[in-house]
């Protein structure tokens, strides 16, 4: 019978997947050999209920501390990432919780080639469980999608004051993971949240992204008060205090916000360091106040 060009391609393919199979598994199951050769050196001499128990029992203490091992050196590894000051710390919180639970898992899976399940098989069996699971939990992958969309196109960091979807307001970022990311309000208010929230929701604010943030305060001053004046005062005790930004295209702006017969409102506008945005506030209200003061400007 002739034998087409097209049955010797299958059958090669057939051949290189069954040799890429048996290559993965030898690969894959080394380690568990070299457990075993160590358990039979330990079980030859004996026969029978005795060297059973030895084999089962020296399988139980190595499977104990594999795991044992795996723990402590995923953790390790884990606190050393976050302690590496050269990495940028969002960087650090999400390789040291993803390194850490692959290590578990390596762990895992050597524990249980060790009695003697097939690597291979049991790839193929976590391959479709995976695929089940994955479907049924497409919201809790969809945050690890989100953590990654994050850390690659990185619209915030740790350290950074954001706001986005929750109507919880800005909150400081203490830490990405693999599956959400723990804020802190102004309040002290934990928050931990999903990663698809943040991602998948509306905009996201980045309050600590730029240098520096324009702010803005309202001054009422009674109606006869001399504006031009009180416009001049405002705006040089904003421009010598260091604590506002003042580079030329950042200077101080104040001009006429509404008027009334009973008053006149001024609108000073100013730039001050992300970080110190909230306390210059309170503190921009008292420095004009006591520049009216000092200029014999009364306040409506």
């Amino acid at each position: 019978m002739a034998v087409s060009p097209a049955h010797i391609a299958a059958a090669a393919a057939s051949g290189a997947a069954a040799a890429d199979t048996n290559t993965i598994d030898k690969a894959l199951t080394a380690p568990v050999s070299l457990l075993d050769r160590v358990i039979e050196h330990f079980s030859r001499d004996h026969s029978g209920l005795t060297a059973l128990v030895i084999t089962v029992g020296l399988r139980i203490v190595i499977a104990v501390l594999i795991l044992t091992i795996g723990g402590f050196l995923g953790g390790w590894l884990n606190h050393r990432l976050r302690h590496m000051h050269h990495l940028d710390p969002t960087l650090r919180s999400f390789l040291g919780r993803g390194l850490k639970y692959l290590i578990v898992a390596v762990a895992i899976i050597t524990v249980i080639g060790l009695f003697g399940i097939p690597m291979a098989s049991l790839l193929a069996v976590m391959g479709a469980a995976g695929l089940a699971i994955g479907l049924a939990l497409q919201g809790t992958l969809s945050n690890v999608a989100a953590g990654v969309m994050i850390l690659i196109l990185r619209p915030f960091k740790v350290g950074d004051y954001i706001d986005y979807a929750s109507g919880a307001g800005p909150a400081q970022v203490q830490s990405l993971g693999l599956f959400g990311s723990e804020l802190v309000t102004a309040e002290n208010i934990f928050i931990y949240t999903p990663n698809s929230k943040i991602w998948g929701g509306n905009d996201i604010r980045n309050y600590s992204r730029n240098a520096a943030r324009r702010q803005e305060v309202k001054v009422a001053l009674k109606s006869d008060t001399d504006i031009d004046a009180a416009i001049r005062a405002i705006r040089e005790a904003l421009r010598h205090d260091p604590r506002f930004v003042n580079d030329g295209k950042t200077a101080p702006e104040v001009s006429i916000d509404s008027v009334s017969a009973a008053s006149v409102t001024l609108l000073a506008r100013f730039w001050a360091k992300s970080e110190d945005f909230s306390p210059l506030t309170g503190e921009a209200l008292r420095t004009i106040r006591a520049t009216l003061e000092k200029h014999g400007i009364a306040l409506a």
